[in-house]
Formats: structure tokens, sequence, C-alpha cells
């Protein structure tokens, strides 16, 4: 599926700011492999397994479009973290695109999983959570 592909370049691009290219590359497919595996588990508990495809489509379409936003701040904090403390707008502006993605994700699964909104945004909170969780577990970042 193309869609995953070019997110797992995406995840790829983004941990290269802060991984040498091997974690950067393992942590991306990890990552994109956990996306669509939670999301079969999700639609398959719900008995939704046919809205697999277009669900995970929509995770990875707006994956990618919420990563190209964050490559400029997460590369802004990097290169600040070598002389000092980044600015204050470059944490409060990757706050509101975790926040925004959160809300995102929540309105693909609404739809996917046929839940209320607030039962949704819960979902969506843990399913980053766990992704976070077992990617960086994994992974973890260089000291």
């Amino acid at each position: 599926m193309l869609s995953l592909l070019v997110y797992a370049a995406a995840a790829a691009l983004l941990a290269l700011i802060s991984q040498p290219p091997a974690v950067a590359l393992g942590a991306s497919v990890l990552e994109t492999l956990l996306i669509a595996g939670i999301n079969f588990v999700l639609l398959a508990l719900r008995r939704f397994d046919r809205r697999w495809l277009q669900t995970t489509t929509a995770m990875a379409g707006t994956g990618v479009l919420f990563t190209l936003f964050a490559l400029p701040l997460v590369a802004g904090m990097a290169t600040a973290g070598d002389g000092g403390p980044a600015s204050p707008f470059l944490y409060t502006a990757l706050l509101g695109l975790f926040i925004w993605n959160i809300v995102v994700t929540a309105q693909i699964f609404r739809h996917a999983l046929s839940l209320p909104f607030p039962a949704a945004i819960m979902v969506a909170a843990a399913y980053a959570w766990v992704i976070f969780s077992v990617v960086t577990g994994t992974f973890p970042e260089p000291a």
C-alpha cells in the first residue's frame, strides 16, 4: 500500500533528525507496522474489518501531512539544542500540532469505529501513546 510506504519514508526522515540512519529506518518501519496492526485489531474488535484499508490509508495520509508540518519544528529544536534551549514558540507549535493530530485521528476513529467523539478522543490518545511507547522503548533516543 503506497500510503504506508510514503508514511514510513516521512517518519524515517523525521527520525533522521535525532537518530542514526539504521535506527531511524527501524523506528519508522516499526511505527508503520504498528499503525497498520493496531488499526486492524481495533476494527476487528468492532467487526468493521472491511474498513481497514480506508482507515489505514487515512491514518497514513494524515500522518504524512503532520510529519511534514513537524519537520521544521523538530529540526529547529534539534539545532537550538546544540547551543541552548529552543524557542518557546517551537515547543508551543509542536504541542499544538500534537493536539491537532489527536483530534484528526479521533475524527478518523469516530467514523471508522462508529464511536461518539469523546470516546474517539480517548482511543486516539491511547493509540498515540501506545505507538510512542513501543517505538521509543524499542529505539530510545541517543544520550
